[in-house]
């Protein structure tokens, strides 16, 4: 009996001693953090703040890293100071822009005119040549869309930004030659490879051209805004 009572003892005493040495270790081990661990609105190694801008135009808001902005300036943006508030928009909109941001710029009547022949990083130097450039448009002729069009997405297939953006903006449907809303249509989808989204702003009292620009935007992703003008 006293023999057992020796062994017990003996085991306890080895027991807790593993259990004392196992205690040491993990004390002195260092602690793992996981993810979760991160203080709150901190971003993980590989996470980026998303680049870009958010853009108002029209009371509507465009967020992108590459914006080109296609102008009508055909003659009918001149019958109710379309072309001035134009102006005033556009000015607002590229002082919006940081240096995160490229940008480009055509205009569009009865010829097309670019701003530059590449896509511009939106320096300060680079928007106020922008602005000059919109504050000297002037309404007359005709409107070749498609000629405009094509020319912003070879714009955009210059730039290695990620979330481009095409913004046209005008009051009517395609007046160009023989041109129609139909050849328009399909000749942008065709040269619209890489998808970029088309945002289609609308300036007009008249339904006449808001078919063309509803399936414009639709059909490349973007969106629609109608701005109603009084004539």
């Amino acid at each position: 009996m006293r023999r057992a009572t020796v062994i017990a003892t003996l085991l306890g005493a080895l027991l807790l001693a593993a259990i004392t040495w196992i205690s040491a270790q993990e004390a002195g081990a260092p602690k793992e953090r996981s993810p979760l661990d991160l203080p709150h609105g901190s971003k993980g190694s590989g996470e980026e703040a998303a680049p870009g801008d958010v853009v108002s135009f029209y009371g509507g808001d465009f967020e992108g890293d590459a914006f080109f902005w296609c102008l009508d300036h055909s003659g009918s943006m001149g019958w109710a100071g379309e072309i001035e508030i134009l102006k005033q928009e556009m000015q607002r909109s590229i002082s919006q822009l940081s240096s995160r941001s490229e940008f480009g710029l055509i205009a569009i009547a009865d010829e097309v005119t670019l701003w530059r022949e590449k896509p511009e990083t939106a320096t300060d130097s680079a928007k106020e040549s922008a602005i000059a450039f919109v504050t000297e448009l002037e309404a007359h002729c005709g409107a070749c869309l498609t000629d405009g069009l094509s020319l912003a997405l070879g714009l955009a297939a210059k730039s290695s930004a990620k979330n481009k953006a095409i913004v046209l903006v005008g009051d009517g449907g395609p007046a160009c030659g023989d041109e129609t809303a139909e050849s328009a249509l399909k000749a942008i989808a065709e040269a619209n490879v890489d998808r970029v989204p088309i945002h289609a702003v609308y300036l007009s009292a008249s339904e006449g051209g808001v078919d063309f620009y509803r399936r414009l935007a639709k059909e490349s992703g973007g969106t629609l805004m109608l701005v109603p003008v009084n004539r």
